[in-house]
């Protein structure tokens, strides 16, 4: 059973307006006056998860530091790697089970999602998360690994896919995190100097025929952008008049 979640929290929004992320921290932007990231910390205890590690930019690490105390779990708590995202899993590593969670500190990820990631880690060595179109311009993020047959793990196939070159028919389903990874495929990223994610590594897993799924969310992926932002905030106004859906 999956314990441990490694949150990337040190993303400074520098595509965001000052008025929406006056800390320089997409992690702390705040919802009902609440960091983003208490949200995440909470709906992923209530999961089960055990152990906590997060990066995060120096400034900020009293804040973070008081955050987890609040909710009293058992924290590591790391500057960002100079890798990005890419690079927050490897500075973790020697504390790390065989698989954990991998998830973007500003995410907001309903408990629901991450059980069902959680329960089909008993059958698949790895789990995406499928999100339904690309949320952004194709400019920002043309490279897509897509799901084809969705609802049926026995077709279950993906495919690597270029917005800017290739024909792709709309809607189609994509990957994205919150995964469910091993330590071998986030060694594979170091081993690669980090030019690739740890989601690649889980897509050459499935093409060497390793057992990969993936999980539909029914929340909005993360954000960049101020606009992308209030789509997260309009699923959570909805999310919280009725939590058990």
């Amino acid at each position: 059973m999956v314990k441990q979640i490694i949150i990337a929290a040190g993303g400074i929004g520098s595509r965001m307006s000052n008025s929406l992320n006056p800390r320089g921290c997409k992690s702390l932007i705040e919802y009902k006056g609440i960091p983003l990231i208490y949200y995440l910390l909470i709906n992923a205890k209530e999961a089960g998860i055990k152990e906590f590690f997060i990066s995060i930019n120096e400034y900020n690490i009293n804040i973070m530091k008081k955050i987890v105390d609040d909710i009293k779990i058992s924290h590591i708590i790391l500057p960002p790697s100079p890798n990005g995202f890419e690079g927050a899993p490897n500075l973790f590593k020697k504390y790390l089970d065989d698989r954990v969670l991998i998830v973007c500190g500003h995410h907001f990820i309903p408990t629901k999602h991450f059980n069902s990631l959680i329960e089909y880690s008993k059958d698949f060595t790895a789990v995406y998360s499928a999100y339904l179109d690309p949320p952004q311009t194709i400019s920002d993020q043309p490279r897509r690994t897509l799901i084809h047959n969705l609802e049926d793990p026995n077709r279950l196939r993906f495919e690597k896919v270029d917005l800017n070159t290739d024909t792709v028919s709309s809607p189609f389903y994509y990957t994205r995190n919150p995964y469910i990874v091993t330590k071998e495929m986030i060694d594979n990223v170091e081993k690669n100097g980090f030019k690739k994610t740890v989601g690649f590594f889980i897509y050459k897993h499935w093409e060497e025929g390793g057992k990969v799924i993936a999980v539909k969310s029914i929340m909005p992926p993360e954000f960049d952008y101020d606009h992308e932002f209030i789509r997260t905030k309009d699923y959570m106004d909805k999310y919280f008049l009725n939590p058990n859906n």
